[in-house]
């Protein structure tokens, strides 16, 4: 059985908090693994930003939570074995550790995190679409709860602000939750809310980002046409068809 190495990777995220993340060197693991082993979907951005119209055009509070170090929540589906972590007692040299769950730098490890959250999901009456493998729907009373995950990273919306929390305090009984409140920034989209619930998207720190990059901060702006009209502007009388279609 092959002993694959670990590693701890120190950082400080933006908030100010101190981070300490054991990872598997993944690319020192000599199984060969087939696209289903390692496959683990993520939304895809026009559901990411649909979720965000349907918010905004129905005025429904939108919550954000992180699933703190999500991986290690997850079993591993088959056994695995790594040198022990620098700094842990023991013979590094005649010893080594099984690996019981799941590990960043593990090829296998977002599937099995992705497997395991939709498994608790499914258990507790969430509905995967058919069509986007990331949008969870559950309804209480007739009232729709919309969840949205991307690994660790999960929007909540409804109607009833309550159904909301009580997903939320679901949640937070399983995993280690870090509870956001309002979304400010998903998938590199900066995010912002005006006093009326409007919500508007751009992604300008991310170009300012890419600019600097490529050495282009300095270059000159050029317009570009583009479509500014509202959506009410176009269309007053028809709603969009926000319908979800689950399996």
């Amino acid at each position: 059985m092959p002993i694959i190495p670990v590693k701890w990777i120190f950082g400080i995220k933006t908030d100010g908090w101190k981070k300490a993340c054991l990872v598997v060197i993944g690319c020192r693991d000599p199984e060969n693994y087939t696209a289903i082993d390692k496959a683990s979907p993520t939304p895809s951005i026009d559901t990411t930003r649909w979720l965000f119209a349907h918010c905004s055009y129905s005025k429904m509070p939108l919550i954000q939570l992180d699933i703190v170090a999500a991986f290690i929540h997850a079993p591993l589906d088959h056994k695995k074995y790594i040198t022990l972590p620098p700094g842990v007692p023991g013979n590094s040299k005649t010893h080594v550790a099984k690996l019981n769950r799941a590990l960043y730098g593990l090829p296998t490890s977002p599937k099995c995190w992705y497997t395991h959250f939709d498994k608790f999901l499914s258990k507790n009456n969430f509905e995967r679409s058919c069509r986007e493998p990331c949008l969870y729907t559950c309804s209480v009373n007739n009232v729709e709860i919309i969840l949205l995950c991307y690994v660790d990273e999960i929007l909540i919306t409804s109607r009833d602000r309550n159904l909301i929390d009580s997903t939320i305090k679901l949640i937070s009984a399983e995993f280690d939750t870090k509870i956001l409140g309002s979304p400010t920034r998903f998938l590199g989209i900066d995010i912002t809310f005006d006093t009326n619930g409007n919500i508007a998207l751009n992604q300008k720190l991310y170009l300012e980002t890419m600019l600097q990059q490529y050495r282009m901060q300095d270059s000159n702006a050029k317009s570009t046409p583009i479509v500014t009209t509202e959506y009410t502007a176009l269309n007053k009388t028809t709603p969009p068809n926000f319908q979800i279609q689950g399996c």
